[in-house]
């Protein structure tokens, strides 16, 4: 099953990198204000970067990667008769 990254998936992986660029941005100027703690501006950072990490996974195009494993498959299915 082949599945393209359509614009809905663009969109929301571009906003959820923004939005994640943002968290990371908010985290910094916490660390750098003594009267927040820094279990807040910690766990600010940490959100950041998974939904940086959700921004990427939703851009990312999987249909290469799964002709690149048919790929894969099909040369060890044609060598496995070769070898015996």
């Amino acid at each position: 099953m082949h599945t393209k990254t359509t614009k809905l998936h663009r969109f929301t992986g571009g906003l959820a990198i923004g939005l994640g660029t943002g968290t990371i941005g908010l985290a910094f100027v916490a660390f750098q204000n003594p009267t927040i703690p820094l279990d807040f501006a910690g766990a600010t950072a940490l959100i950041g970067i998974f939904t940086m990490a959700i921004g990427r996974v939703c851009m990312s195009d999987r249909s290469e990667l799964e002709m690149h494993d048919a790929e894969m498959d099909m040369s060890e299915n044609a060598e496995a008769p070769a070898a015996a």
